[in-house]
């Protein structure tokens, strides 16, 4: 289901996944799976995998999602983790991916606006005790991470 908010240029996207709706906002130019079937499938084999992943492990890790859009495959996946960090480059779709939290209710995700290099390197730092501020100054420690 689409619907258009000529207010806002944006579509709202409802997206099935094991019968939960996941509602998702798309902005001409953002990247997104443009076949909602497709796209339906993908997500339920990533929330069924990442589910049996940790019952296999017998603990429940955090996720790490690296240029996570919009957060098409945040919002679903976050269910199966304890507290999900999300880096994203673009300005747009960390706004989106923000928007996109709030309407599903998620409250366990922190998105923030780093490329992977430099996610790379302040984890590297923090992991040798280095204090870093800049864009990454949302995270605590590496060890909150793991």
């Amino acid at each position: 289901m689409q619907l258009a908010n000529a207010d806002t240029d944006t579509i709202t996207e409802t997206l099935h996944v094991q019968g939960q709706p996941f509602h998702y906002l798309q902005t001409e130019g953002a990247f997104s799976q443009p076949n909602a079937h497709v796209c339906e499938h993908m997500l339920t084999w990533a929330v069924r995998v990442t589910a049996q992943n940790n019952s296999h492990s017998g603990s429940k890790g955090d996720l790490l999602e690296l240029y996570c859009g919009g957060g098409t495959f945040t919002a679903p996946l976050s269910q199966n983790f304890p507290r999900v960090l999300a880096t994203e480059i673009s300005k747009a779709s960390v706004a989106l991916a923000k928007k996109c939290f709030v309407m599903n209710n998620i409250t366990n995700v922190n998105i923030l606006p780093l490329s992977s290099e430099e996610f790379t390197e302040w984890f590297e730092a923090s992991k040798r005790g280095e204090v870093r501020g800049g864009k990454a100054a949302g995270i605590q420690s590496a060890d909150s991470i793991r």
